[in-house]
């Protein structure tokens, strides 16, 4: 954000001490005008960024012998501003009944300069030159398969029958135990009564 600083003073000769105070802290860098009488000055004011309600009010002054000092304050370095309005407020200014003296502008960036499409208007913007590429599989362009077909495999991870190369449960039937029905003898089981 750009400040516009003014400050309207006695006579030219002040208004030149206030710029040679602003050219030795070095807060001159975008430029400081000494506006005199003239031809057209409200015009003259209003070229350097002063907002028109306060031009209205600078121009009889200066046309009455004071002299207005306007400083384009950027924003970078950062306090250039506020080091300008400390310079210029430190001279001892006349009051001429502004509430605001400074102003601030926006400057938006000019979009013929900033163009923040990509390459819009280049020729080969989004377009594929051929030249002696060949279209097709990447396995093709490097001459070895890359990419094998796939294959019906049992393993592990699947939870096939073959994780474990041996049955884990048996079909066979269970024969007769003496601890669940007591003891076996020659293949007849008796019971005690």
């Amino acid at each position: 954000m750009t400040t516009i600083v003014s400050r309207l003073y006695k006579n030219k000769a002040a208004a030149e001490a206030v710029h040679a105070a602003l050219v030795e802290a070095d807060a001159t860098s975008a430029g400081a005008e000494i506006i005199t009488s003239g031809e057209d000055t409200e015009a003259r004011i209003c070229a350097l960024d002063v907002p028109e309600s306060s031009a209205a009010i600078y121009a009889p002054k200066v046309e009455q012998g004071g002299a207005l000092v306007v400083v384009r304050a950027e924003f970078a370095p950062i306090g250039t501003a506020r080091r300008v309005i400390t310079i210029m407020d430190e001279a001892d200014p006349e009051h001429v009944g502004i509430a605001k003296e400074d102003a601030y502008l926006s400057i938006e960036p000019d979009e013929e300069l900033f163009n923040f499409s990509v390459l819009r208007d280049h020729p080969k913007f989004l377009t594929f030159s051929e030249g002696n590429r060949r279209r097709g599989l990447a396995s093709q362009a490097f001459g070895i398969p890359l990419l094998s077909s796939r294959k019906n495999r049992n393993s592990a991870m699947s939870g096939t029958k073959h994780m474990i190369p041996m049955t884990l449960l048996s079909t066979k039937s269970r024969k007769n135990s003496t601890i669940r029905s007591g003891p076996v003898l020659g293949g007849r089981v008796t019971r005690r009564g």
